[in-house]
């Protein structure tokens, strides 16, 4: 039996690398991928069509738009994004996807997926969009909203078990999310990736593992010592979720400073 290549909408930063690997992911498998984005990516995503809802500036829409805008402003009532949402919805009926994948639960895009009604509805929470109390300053509407978003989906991912929990205080929703997280790039990466690097260009190699240290988070540490081709890892033995960022010389000394319960990782 042939699968059917499934239309989908997904929701986004284009210039995200993660809604840029998520959303190519699917066009790679055969799917025809439709990103709504505030403003499209620089250089493109392969396979993913990338779509700025906007209104044609002239035609009877565009002027009964501007008529409605200026009897409701003159109303009181705040009507800034009446155009965005209208191009939001004739894109939906355009495309007419199967399914709608919001990337970001706090954004102004995923917040009209959720009033209009979008059916099936995946979101993809990312940390920053669901913690409140941590990350930001949300505003009381836009948390409304956000919670609005959760209470519509149909399915939930996220990328730890943190979050998924946090999901369930704020509402029950973790019971409809699945921990999924995405790895690396085989097409790029493999063991002993390094190694071979090292091999054909050690001084190269050696310049990029002095600069390079990838901080996890506060519990865990990625180190590449110049040393040829042997790097350790240490990482803490419970942590639950992996957010990776570059940095030189964030930590110059946390070889003292990590908890003793890390383990130390050689990789071929």
């Amino acid at each position: 039996m042939t699968k059917r290549a499934l239309t989908i909408c997904a929701i986004g930063v284009a210039d995200s690398p993660h809604v840029a690997a998520r959303t190519r992911c699917f066009a790679e498998l055969g799917h025809r991928v439709y990103l709504i984005t505030e403003s499209r990516s620089a250089n493109g995503i392969e396979g993913v069509t990338e779509v700025v809802p906007e209104l044609a500036k002239n035609g009877p829409l565009a002027f009964f738009l501007r008529v409605l805008h200026r009897l409701l402003a003159l109303a009181g009532l705040r009507v800034d994004h009446l155009s965005r949402a209208v191009a939001f919805i004739a894109l939906l009926r355009r495309y007419r996807p199967d399914v709608v994948h919001v990337h970001f639960a706090y954004s102004y895009y995923a917040w009209m997926a959720g009033m209009v009604g979008c059916r099936p509805l995946a979101v993809t929470v990312m940390g920053g969009d669901v913690l409140f109390d941590e990350q930001g300053a949300p505003t009381a509407e836009g948390k409304w909203l956000t919670l609005n978003l959760l209470r519509q989906a149909d399915y939930i991912t996220a990328k730890s078990d943190y979050l998924i929990s946090v999901l369930e205080r704020l509402g029950g929703f973790g019971r409809k999310a699945e921990r999924i997280v995405w790895g690396i790039s085989l097409a790029h990466f493999r063991r002993g990736f390094f190694s071979e690097c090292h091999r054909d260009d050690p001084q190269r190699i050696d310049t990029f593992t002095q600069q390079l240290e990838i901080y996890l988070n506060e519990f865990a540490c990625l180190a590449c010592p110049c040393a040829g081709p042997n790097y350790s890892v240490l990482i803490e033995t419970h942590i639950d979720s992996v957010d990776a960022a570059f940095s030189r010389g964030v930590f110059p000394s946390f070889e003292e400073g990590w908890p003793r319960r890390s383990s130390n990782v050689t990789l071929p």
